[in-house]
């Protein structure tokens, strides 16, 4: 197999240019098309591809685009739809993956930091004429971090109107990012009202917004963020919207596996990788799988490594030892020893939700990849599990001690 292993690797362009390996999800672009809302909410656990599919819908949309990136994929046979859409818009793509801040400002200050160099990607519009004096001075102020930061997308997305003549689309990752950093560090209220700001402004009645996507872990509801909008719709990884395209299914990993001589190794990859559920497909975690796949290809070491132990992002397992989440630390005692689990999936969380309502942190725990659905029962209610052994023995090896008795003294044959 001549591709390269993309561990890592989360530009697109980057993938196609430099031959590494992709596993075609292109046809999420249609699939997003065939929704016609202003605002689309995704969530799914981080590790399933969604900065990787964020950055293909990027350069699938944007104006300008190296239309090549696609030949050969799966879009590519969609020649009415790629006529009219593709390289159509401006776009603005943020992440907010590295969002971090003991405190408010902190964390504002990383917001701000993203605005800006997102707007130096569009310094040329300050060439020319197609921009009136005012609008670059306002594009020079969100590239130097001037302004109100909370106004920086809506600005941005104003300015990109008026030089193209077209609406913008705007892509956002991790968009509950701030709100985890903050409700860790007891400035949740804070950040609330900024993103209630910056969304607001950003998504709700913009005239220069054509269509925005926010990619995250956990559906939120964000107090009254989404009051205004009567177009948007939310899909969890308990729903069938999009959950072919997050994710790895079981036929593109016999794929990969195959591609590379590896197919002796299908039921390991199962064992440690796979188990989840997105919607009706069954998937394995592309993070692991690519990683996994690197490995016995580069090195002799053939043993599974486990890769969400030492993972960044919300350590939500310690959380269960406090004495208010007793009764999810029970549950996941009980999956933890193979029993069944019968829980009520919410389909807006908000992290004043686990605060005020404890039993919701399975359905965090849910949301971050511990847990997937198995099966459905009606209702809002599914059969949870524990999707894989990587996360098992994640689950042991992140608990505290406090968590570990809490599991009884049945513990270390649990982690035997």
């Amino acid at each position: 197999m001549e591709k390269k292993i993309p561990v890592g690797i989360d530009d697109f362009s980057e993938i196609i240019k430099q031959n590494f390996y992709y596993v075609d999800k292109t046809g999420m672009i249609k699939e997003l098309l065939e929704w016609p809302c202003m605002v689309q909410i995704i969530t799914r656990p981080p590790h399933f591809g969604r900065s990787v599919n964020i950055s293909m819908l990027r350069y699938f949309f944007e104006i300008g685009t190296d239309k090549s990136l696609f030949d050969g994929l799966a879009i590519s046979k969609e020649s009415e739809l790629c006529e009219k859409h593709m390289g159509k818009y401006p776009v603005i793509a943020m992440s907010f993956k590295s969002v971090k801040g003991l405190n408010y400002e902190e964390a504002k200050e990383c917001i701000r930091n993203v605005i800006i160099n997102e707007a130096k990607r569009f310094s040329y519009l300050l060439d020319g004429s197609n921009l009136q004096d005012m609008d670059k001075d306002k594009l020079i102020a969100l590239m130097e971090g001037r302004g109100i930061v909370n106004c920086g997308i809506y600005d941005l997305s104003r300015i990109l109107n008026e030089y193209y003549n077209k609406q913008v689309i705007i892509l956002i990752d991790d968009y509950d990012k701030p709100l985890q950093i903050a409700y860790e560090n007891g400035y949740y209220k804070e950040m609330v009202d900024f993103l209630n700001n910056m969304f607001g402004w950003a998504l709700k009645g913009n005239p220069a917004a054509h269509y925005g996507l926010l990619m995250g872990s956990m559906c939120l509801s964000i107090e009254s963020m989404w009051d205004s909008f009567n177009n948007y719709i939310t899909s969890s990884a308990n729903e069938n919207f999009c959950d072919r395209w997050f994710g790895f299914t079981d036929s593109e990993v016999r794929k990969m596996l195959d591609d590379y001589g590896l197919e002796a190794f299908y039921d390991t990859t199962k064992e440690w990788y796979g188990g989840y559920k997105f919607g009706r497909e069954n998937v394995f975690c592309s993070r692991d799988v690519i990683n996994w796949c690197n490995q016995l290809v580069n090195t002799e070491e053939h043993k599974p490594q486990n890769y969400w132990i030492d993972c960044d992002g919300t350590d939500i397992v310690r959380e269960l030892a406090k004495v208010e989440y007793s009764s999810a630390c029970y549950e996941v005692g009980r999956l933890l020893k193979g029993r069944n689990n019968r829980s009520v999936l919410i389909r807006n969380l908000s992290y004043r939700h686990i605060i005020d309502c404890p039993e919701t942190m399975i359905n965090c725990l849910y949301a971050f990849g511990y847990l997937t659905h198995k099966e459905y029962y009606g209702g809002a209610s599914y059969k949870l599990c524990i999707p894989n052994k990587e996360i098992r023995d994640a689950l042991i090896a992140k608990a505290d001690e406090e968590t570990r008795e809490l599991w009884d003294d049945d513990f270390m044959r649990i982690k035997g």
